[in-house]
């Protein structure tokens, strides 16, 4: 472990959004230097020094520190070091420039920082630089970095792949931008799961990708079926990440930090998910939200039948954060409690009031892709609604015996029970 490492120094985790963004920085600034045909020799290191910074030939080239913070004054930018010292976020860049004698310290900033300019800061923490993107600004909001890192894959394919006229498609360029952002969210999470495992060392944190990596991908024909299969797994893994991080996040605000083990605890749980492969992620995703048919044929059947942000959010990450550490089962791609011979409990995304615990029930019956077995003498964790027997809650439905095939399909989920997480935690030790 050496000081050098911005973990060494006490480098405070950011929140989740300002995790995601920062990411999303790096990929930017990696295109960029791509299009200035800069690859050879040149890699990208996060949470080194900075939230990252680029090497060449094993030098530090450059340092980059990434704020996305909301209009305000400089005192908005302190972060803490080594002994929870203070420090401006500005002084900081600063300090790491002039030890290794880097010449080039840029702070990239989501918006303006009120009391003061871009000249001040510039002046007053020199070697420090204001980012300046390729279309002439000196911001770039959170909800305009996706749009900015597109431009710059379209400028790499119009100026250095200008033969493949295909590749200036905004389907194709949006398809680019959501497999390199797949690659570099995950480095993100990873960084984020091992601050918070002791079983990693400091000096495990440091993430390093060659630019050549990136520029494969651009480089690469992306309109196979297999490519297809790749991006839709990128698209559920971009939106399940999202949902964690907004949870994480919602949490905090809502009742203050989170204890340590809370924190390792849900990462554990994300890089499991992370780590699947896509027919494990079809199989996990079906089995969470047993109520509702997963379709990812496509981009439009993806969007519409994927677990909704209330659904994972406010009840699959809510069970996990509140019941204890379950391991994930690989031969049915869940996480599951076992409780005795009998009694297993599965997460799901059901967040829905009790009244409509009938509707459920009958959604859960006649969705055509359930994983019957999977379920068979379970327990479905849920928000709220407690039903002993799916059966029993709908057997007296007008018609619902009209025929022996959906008897049969009816009377299997006899022993499928729904139990709020009030009710789990009684039976979960």
């Amino acid at each position: 472990m050496t000081e050098d490492h911005r973990a060494s120094t006490g480098g405070a985790i950011p929140s989740w959004s300002g995790f995601i963004y920062q990411g999303k920085v790096a990929i930017y600034h990696v295109l960029r230097l791509l299009c200035d045909g800069k690859e050879s020799g040149y890699s990208l290191k996060l949470e080194y020094l900075e939230d990252f910074c680029i090497h060449k030939d094993g030098d530090v080239e450059s340092l980059h520190q990434v704020k996305a913070i909301e209009r305000s004054g400089i005192s908005a930018y302190t972060t803490y070091i080594k002994n929870k010292e203070k420090i401006n976020a500005f002084e900081k860049l600063r300090n790491h420039a002039n030890r290794i004698r880097c010449s080039y310290a840029y702070f990239h900033l989501a918006n303006d920082v009120s009391s003061k300019s871009d000249a001040d800061i510039e002046k007053e923490y020199a070697p420090v630089k204001i980012y300046n993107y390729h279309d002439g600004t000196n911001r770039c909001p959170v909800d305009q970095i996706n749009n900015k890192i597109n431009q710059m894959i379209e400028k790499y394919y119009k100026e250095c792949r200008k033969e493949e006229l295909f590749k200036n498609n905004i389907d194709y360029i949006e398809k680019t931008r959501v497999i390199i952002d797949d690659i570099i969210q995950k480095k993100v999470l990873m960084i984020h799961a091992k601050m918070h495992n002791s079983n990693y060392s400091v000096s495990d944190n440091i993430e390093t990708m060659g630019l050549s990596q990136f520029k494969r991908i651009l480089d690469d024909d992306l309109t196979t079926a297999a490519i297809d299969d790749v991006y839709l797994l990128c698209q559920i893994r971009v939106r399940l990440r999202e949902y964690y991080f907004q949870y994480i996040e919602d949490q905090e605000n809502i009742h203050g930090p989170l204890e340590e083990s809370i924190h390792k605890k849900m990462a554990d749980y994300m890089m499991q998910i992370e780590n699947m492969t896509s027919k494990q992620v079809k199989e996990f995703m079906q089995g969470i939200m047993p109520q509702k048919e997963f379709k990812c044929g496509s981009i439009k059947e993806y969007k519409d039948n994927t677990p909704s942000d209330e659904g994972y959010r406010h009840a699959f990450l809510n069970i996990l954060k509140e019941l204890k550490k379950t391991d994930f089962c690989e031969s049915i791609n869940a996480f599951i409690w076992k409780q005795g011979e009998d009694a297993t409990y599965y997460p799901t995304t059901i967040h829905a009031a009790k009244d409509l615990a009938e509707d459920i029930c009958m959604n859960i019956v006649d969705n055509p892709k359930n994983l019957y077995t999977l379920y068979q003498c379970g327990n479905l964790i849920t928000t709220g609604i407690d039903v002993t027997s799916v059966y029993e809650q709908i057997r007296r439905q007008k018609n619902v015996d009209s025929s022996p095939e959906r008897y049969d399909k009816i009377t299997k989920w006899k022993k499928v029970s729904l139990v709020s997480l009030s009710r789990a935690k009684e039976h979960i030790a």
